[in-house]
């Protein structure tokens, strides 16, 4: 009876460890699927490096959160990255989860540290507004990924509920103006119902909403605060090559 009985509890045990080991793998494995992908379709999306330092997902109150992410700069701009993104969280609507639109309550940023660049070539955020935009001609935007395959991550539709991005920074700099860098700070945003029902919105399309409203806002903001400095570089013979480019 005893040896039965420690058969019994040695068979539990083993199930146990088993059943723990796996849902350890599951997690964990769930976290690198989804920094892969971040990195695999961010950059397809938007045409330059897309990284991620770690993404932790917890399914069962459906919240995620995803630290260091950056956005790199096309060929020809030297700062290493145009937006970097240290800590993003989440809230998932978990009955979606299954849907062919997946809702999140709520995408929180907060300390972005937004790179803007201005070369004789352009700045950096129209460069990657442009690559997105070639992005959803390709992929045939809304109404033809509708006829492409579901199980493309790319093509996944999502409604976001609400978007509030904090505690942003700005620092511009020139090819014009070198070594006269300008900084300013992010006017909070808040978007709401990104990618609306029924239908959602894919990846890109999310991505064309947020990274113009950002392009847009810090142009703005650097220009409010350099206007002074910007003014008296132009007296001093300055080419006006950084308002021109933080206006394109």
């Amino acid at each position: 009876m005893k040896r039965t009985s420690k058969w019994v509890l040695g068979v539990t045990l083993i199930l146990v460890l088993g059943i723990a080991g796996g849902l350890y793998w599951t997690y964990h494995s769930l976290d690198h699927l989804v920094a892969s992908a971040i990195r695999t379709y961010g950059s397809q999306i938007t045409g330059v490096p897309v990284k991620v330092g770690s993404v932790r997902i917890k399914l069962g109150d459906g919240s995620a959160t995803l630290r260091d992410l950056s956005i790199g700069n096309p060929p020809g701009f030297e700062g290493s990255h145009a937006l970097a993104l240290h800590e993003i969280s989440l809230s998932i609507d978990i009955q979606s989860i299954n849907s062919p639109v997946i809702v999140i309550r709520k995408f929180s940023v907060t300390d972005l540290d937004v790179g803007y660049e201005v070369t004789r070539n352009g700045n950096n955020f129209n460069i990657i507004k442009g690559n997105i935009n070639r992005y959803l001609a390709s992929s045939g935007s809304s109404k033809a990924s509708d006829s492409k395959d579901k199980k493309d991550s790319s093509n996944q539709r999502f409604i976001l509920r609400k978007v509030d991005i904090t505690g942003g920074k700005v620092a511009a700099t020139s090819s014009f103006m070198p070594d006269k860098p300008l900084t300013a700070s992010l006017p909070e945003i808040h978007l709401r119902n990104i990618g609306k029902a029924p239908h959602g919105a894919t990846p890109g399309e999310i991505s064309k909403e947020i990274f113009g409203v950002i392009a847009k806002r810090s142009a703005s903001a650097v220009a409010k605060a350099s206007a002074g400095d910007a003014m008296r570089q132009l007296k001093d013979g300055d080419s006006g090559g950084m308002l021109k480019g933080l206006f394109n």
